[in-house]
C-alpha cells in the first residue's frame, strides 16, 4: 500500500511478479548520512531529461539505497495523471497505483508517498509529457511521527535558530557557503524589514489554508526570472518543532523556491543571484528572512548575515519569509514589478566539507568514514564525504580513512608483559570503544524523545490509518500492528473519544459529522480540482450534496 499523508489516500499495491533490469546511471545526490533516517534527491531537469529517460514502461529511478517514502514536486503544463510502482524484494514488482497529485498553485504540483516495506527501485508513468522539471527525495526510513513527510526547514523559535555568537564572517572560510559580494553587502546594510512571527500553535485551527497572494507572486517571479529557480512552494500546516509556535508555513507567508544540486552540493551559480537579489530588495519586496547555504540573513538584525546551524543546509532551496503586508500585496514590489537586475557574480564553489556523528567533528571533502550502525546495505560499511555530501563508497576508493573501534571483530589480543629485567615498557592501549548505544527518536505527538523500543500511538491519519503504532528503531520510527513492552496510548484513540468525527488534514484538526471541506487538490472520482467530501461517521465521503453541517472553503479555490 502507498498512504498519501496529506491527502488522506490510501493506495494498496499489490506485489507481483516479474522482470527487473536495475538501472545503476541514475545520478545519486545523497543530503546525510547517520543513523537517523536519510534521503537521496534524483532530478529530471527538463522535458529532455524526461524524454531522454522514458521507457515502454515509464521511468525508473534506482537509488543507491532502499526507501520507505517518497516526496514528488513536478512543474507541469496542466494536472497530471501519474502511475507508480515499486520494486520490492528481487524482481518482484506491485501493481501500478495512481499517486494524489496535490495541484497547490498553476503549474506547480507536490505528492507524498509511504510504501509498507523498503522499496528497491520505482518506476513512474503517465501524463510525463506535461512535466517540465521533477524533483523526487526518497527518505530511506519511514518516520510517521514526523507528521508530514518531507524535512522540517522552520528556524526554530522564528528567527532566534542560529548562531548568534558568530557573524558570517568568522565562517567565510569554509568551503561553498552562500557569501554575499561587496555590493550586496553593502546594499543590505541598508534594509532595515521588522521581523512578524507565526502566532501560537492551535492544533491548526488558524492555519491560513495555501500560500497567500504576495507569497505566491514572489515564488512565481523568481521562477520566471531566474534560470536556477525551478519550483516552489510553501504552505504547510505544523508547527515548529520542539516549541509551541506555528511555522510560517503554515500562514501562507513562507515560500521554498527549489534550486537542484549540483553534484551534491548547493550550485552556488544558479542560487546565490537569487538570495542576493531578495537581500538588495528587502525593503521593496518585503523580505524579512532568508536561509540558504547554511546562511541566515536577516531584515533586523545587524550584522545582517550570519552563520545558519540547523539541521537542514537549505543547500537545494531558500526558505524565504515575507511580512504580513507583502504577503498582502501592500509593498512597492506589487505596485510596478521590474525585471531582476543583472545577477551579482558568484564566488566559486570549493568542495565542502562534511560533519561525521560518528568522529563528532567536521571531516574534509574525500575522506571516508566508518560507520558502526546499519548503513549503506550493512554494519560497518564506508561513506565518503563528496563535497559536503555523505555517498555510500568502497573503502578501496578511499585515499584517507577513518575506522571505527566498535567495528573490529576481533580485539587485538594485549601483548606480553616484558620480563623483570627488561628496560622496555609496553606500550600504551587504546581504551576499547563503548558498544554503539540505540538512539531515541523524536515523537511529534509527545514532543520530547523517545527511547528505542519505546512506541506511540498517532491519533491522526499514519500507518495506514488512525491511531495506529510507531516503534522507535535504533533512531528510526516504524509501523507496528501492536505496541511494544513499554508504550503511549493517545488519549484521543480511546474509542468513543471522537465520536463520527473525521480529522482533516487541510485544517490540521477533526471535524464533526456532517461537516464539509474543500480539497483543493485533484481528488475524488473525477479527479477534478476543489472537489468537497463531507464527514459522514468518521468517514470522509466525496460528494455534491449540501452539507448538513459547516461548510469549510479551501482559500485556493475562490
Amino acid at each position: 500500500m502507498i498512504f498519501n499523508p496529506k491527502t488522506q489516500t490510501l493506495v494498496v499495491l499489490t506485489l507481483l511478479a516479474g522482470c527487473a533490469e536495475v538501472d545503476l546511471t541514475t545520478p545519486r545526490d545523497t543530503l546525510e548520512a547517520g543513523p537517523t533516517p536519510t534521503s537521496e534527491v534524483h532530478y529530471l531537469r527538463d522535458k529532455a531529461a524526461v524524454e531522454a529517460r522514458m521507457t515502454d514502461s515509464g521511468i525508473r529511478f534506482v537509488p543507491n539505497q532502499s526507501f520507505r517514502s517518497l516526496e514528488l514536486m513536478l512543474a507541469v503544463d496542466t494536472a497530471p495523471v501519474i502511475e507508480v510502482r515499486g520494486r520490492y524484494h528481487g524482481d518482484r514488482w506491485s501493481d501500478w497505483a495512481e499517486a494524489d497529485v496535490d495541484i497547490f498553485d498553476e503549474g506547480f504540483g507536490r505528492a507524498a508517498l509511504v510504501f509498507p516495506a523498503s522499496a528497491m527501485a520505482l518506476e513512474v508513468r503517465g501524463d510525463l509529457d506535461q512535466v517540465n522539471f521533477a524533483r523526487l527525495e526518497f527518505f530511506t526510513a519511514l518516520s510517521p511521527e514526523a507528521g508530514h513527510i518531507g524535512h522540517e526547514d522552520d528556524p526554530v523559535h522564528g528567527e532566534s535558530h542560529f548562531d548568534l555568537s558568530e557573524p558570517l564572517s568568522t565562517k567565510a572560510a569554509q568551503n561553498g557557503r552562500w557569501t554575499q559580494p561587496a555590493d550586496t553587502v553593502a546594499a543590505g546594510r541598508g534594509q532595515h524589514v521588522p521581523y512578524t512571527s507565526a502566532p501560537a500553535w492551535n492544533g491548526g485551527r488558524n492555519c491560513g489554508g495555501s500560500l497567500l497572494p504576495g507569497t505566491r507572486e514572489v515564488g512565481r517571479y523568481l521562477v520566471e526570472h531566474f534560470p536556477g529557480a525551478r519550483y516552489y512552494q510553501g504552505y504547510n500546516c505544523r508547527r515548529i518543532r520542539g516549541s509551541q509556535s506555528m511555522s510560517l508555513h503554515g500562514t501562507g507567508r513562507a515560500l521554498d523556491v527549489f534550486i537542484p544540486l549540483d553534484r551534491g552540493q548547493a550550485d552556488n551559480d544558479l542560487g546565490d543571484p537569487v538570495a542576493n537579489w531578495l537581500v538588495e530588495n528587502a525593503e521593496h519586496v518585503g523580505i524579512q528572512l532568508i536561509i540558504w547555504d547554511r546562511t541566515l540573513w536577516s531584515g533586523t538584525r545587524d550584522p545582517h548575515a550570519r552563520y545558519y546551524g540547523g539541521s537542514h543546509p537549505h543547500h537545494d532551496h531558500l526558505h524565504i519569509e515575507l511580512t504580513p503586508e507583502a504577503a498582502a500585496r501592500n509593498t512597492p514590489f506589487f505596485g510596478a514589478v521590474s525585471p531582476p537586475p543583472m545577477a551579482s557574480p558568484s564566488p566559486p564553489v570549493q568542495p565542502q566539507d562534511c560533519n561525521s556523528a560518528t568522529l563528532g567533528r567536521r571531516v574534509p571533502a574525500g575522506e571516508c568514514v566508518q560507520m558502526p550502525y546499519e548503513r549503506c546495505g550493512g554494519r560497518c560499511n564506508w561513506s565518503q564525504c563528496t563535497d559536503g555530501a555523505w555517498v555510500c563508497a568502497d573503502q578501496r576508493d578511499c585515499e584517507t580513512i577513518h575506522p571505527s573501534h566498535a567495528c573490529f571483530a576481533i580485539p587485538a589480543p594485549p601483548p606480553s608483559p616484558p620480563a623483570a629485567d627488561s628496560p622496555h615498557r609496553p606500550e600504551p592501549q587504546p581504551e576499547p570503544a563503548p558498544a554503539p548505544v540505540a538512539q531515541a527518536c523524536d515523537s511529534y505527538t509527545l514532543d520530547r524523545a523517545v527511547p528505542a523500543g519505546e512506541s506511540v500511538q498517532m491519533h491522526y491519519e499514519s500507518c495506514g490509518g488512525v491511531c495506529r503504532w510507531a516503534r522507535c528503531d535504533d533512531g528510526n520510527w516504524n509501523c507496528v500492528d501492536t505496541p511494544s513492552a513499554i508504550n503511549h496510548p493517545n488519549d484521543r484513540c480511546v474509542p468513543g473519544a471522537l465520536g463520527d468525527q473525521c480529522y482533516s488534514r487541510t485544517l490540521g484538526r477533526s471535524v464533526p459529522h456532517g461537516d464539509r471541506v474543500q480539497m483543493a487538490y485533484a481528488s475524488c472520482a473525477d479527479r477534478q480540482r476543489c472537489n468537497w467530501a463531507v464527514c459522514n461517521d468518521g468517514q470522509w465521503d466525496c460528494t455534491r450534496d449540501p452539507s448538513s453541517g459547516t461548510d469549510f472553503e479551501h482559500a485556493a479555490c475562490l
